[in-house]
């Protein structure tokens, strides 16, 4: 079972692993800049795909309260989350991912495009997708089944609420539902 977060420990700054000014293909676990996350060294690791660094930064913190041995690494927009998957350009050599969380709404690509493109690749299929979205709207959640998402999750309005969600979210993908192997272990 893993240790809860105490409040004690210094959490880590936010960075993304992508869009940094001088950011040259570095793995994130070599770069103090490159990566974010509870625990170095972990096999579970997720990628979270959000426009918004301030949701970010909530994710982070109730990902750290209730799985501090989970490392989370975060992109800003769905193209670079494709390519993070895929691991091309600057992602090269980054690492696999246990699953991916992503929002809908996001400039550009939205989180219903990068649904529709990871689901049909076939060297991405398998890799849990999670969509983690303020709208409620029904036409969305049948949309993002529709188009090969494993869960739907509300943005909640509390932080509680989101520990509570992450909490349950971590032990359903990472302790319960067994993986393929060759996305969740590096």
């Amino acid at each position: 079972m893993r240790a809860r977060y105490s409040g004690g420990h210094h959490q880590p700054p936010l960075q993304k692993v992508c869009n940094f000014p001088n950011y040259k293909g570095v793995h994130p676990q070599e770069s103090p800049d490159g990566l974010w996350g509870s625990v170095r060294g972990s096999n579970f690791n997720i990628l979270l795909i959000d426009d918004s660094e301030a949701e970010a930064k909530v994710f982070q913190s109730a990902l750290t309260k209730v799985a501090p041995r989970t490392t989370l690494y975060w992109v800003a927009s769905a193209k670079e989350g494709l390519e993070y998957l895929r691991q091309g350009g600057r992602f090269q050599g980054v690492g696999s991912v246990s699953i991916v969380v992503c929002d809908l709404n996001m400039p550009v690509m939205s989180g219903f495009d990068f649904a529709e493109q990871m689901k049909k690749d076939p060297a991405l299929m398998q890799i849990p997708l999670i969509v983690y979205s303020g709208s409620q709207a029904p036409q969305d959640i049948s949309r993002a089944y529709s188009l090969g998402v494993n869960s739907y999750l509300v943005k909640p309005m509390t932080i509680d609420t989101m520990v509570q969600q992450v909490e349950v979210l971590v032990k359903y993908w990472l302790d319960t539902n067994k993986l393929v192997n060759g996305w969740h272990f590096d």
